[in-house]
């Protein structure tokens, strides 16, 4: 595998994702759904990184968290790890009550069934993992514990990179390989380092753990300006056949390592492209 930047790539910021993700989703009914969910929400923020030099509140300031009909918590303790710093705790305070909330409310009633719901989970990378090893052995299981064990969040989906994300330690693919269309040096080494041992440490908790293996880029070669930022997939059928074949490959190879691959989905995000990837 060959690293195009040679440089290891920054971690990306997570303000827009769990800012507004405490903000928005308000969540009213049996008191062990809300403990869940203000569990499976706090404890991701501990996994997160952050691309600025220090752990600041986003700038502007974010509007009002919003807490669960009834929580009524006085703080929400927020985790944050950047380069220079790990786990730096930020307490938030401007917790608005569910009760002066009149939109963005989400009820839910435990007592009505429609479809149903494969799971709920996260996304495994490696600055995640990286972030637990930081921790002694009892800290690192109490958090896998509490996102994955039924008495915790009860994570049950994850999604996974195929080759590098934005959350990864530097650019990579399961294949560098020039014009390899028959796959020849297709590897999950890499994976046995971080994602792997990330998603088998999960699985301890959560036996029957299900991922979804998702790319942020093909293999460089396989586009038109030969590297994972920008550009678009060559549409050849030899280069589609062998991306095929590298998805079957992966399937595969995870397989092969006991992990249960739910899904498979041909492209993060397809209709978002700001050059990240």
């Amino acid at each position: 595998m060959t690293n195009l930047d040679n440089q290891k790539r920054a971690p990306t910021h997570t303000d827009h994702f769990l800012v507004p993700l405490l903000r928005k989703v308000v969540v009213s009914g049996a008191a062990d759904i809300r403990r869940r969910s203000l569990l499976g929400v706090a404890t991701l923020a501990v996994l997160a990184f952050a691309a600025a030099a220090k752990c600041e509140p986003a700038s502007p300031a974010p509007p009002n968290v919003v807490a669960p009909l009834d929580a009524n918590p006085q703080v929400i303790r927020w985790f944050c790890s950047t380069i220079s710093q790990t786990w730096k705790e930020t307490i938030v305070t401007n917790i608005t009550s569910a009760h002066s909330a009149a939109t963005n409310l989400l009820a839910l009633d435990a007592t009505k069934k429609y479809q149903t719901m494969d799971g709920f989970g996260g996304c495994f990378n490696e600055l995640g993992w990286q972030a637990l090893l930081a921790l002694d052995v009892s800290k690192r299981e109490s958090a896998l514990k509490e996102l994955f064990d039924r008495s915790g969040a009860n994570l049950t989906l994850g999604r996974v990179p195929i080759g590098a994300n934005d959350f990864s330690l530097e650019w990579y693919s399961l294949d560098e390989t020039v014009d390899d269309y028959e796959m020849r040096d297709f590897s999950i080494e890499r994976d046995r380092h971080e994602l792997l041992p990330f998603i088998k440490a999960a699985m301890k908790y959560q036996p029957k753990l299900g991922v979804w293996g998702v790319p942020w880029s093909p293999p460089a070669w396989m586009k038109d300006n030969l590297h994972y930022k920008g550009g678009q997939m060559k549409q050849s059928p030899p280069i589609l056949a062998a991306y095929a074949l590298y998805f079957s490959k992966y399937v595969r190879a995870y397989r092969a390592e006991g992990i249960h691959v739910y899904a498979i989905m041909p492209q993060n995000e397809p209709n978002y492209n700001n050059n990240i990837y």
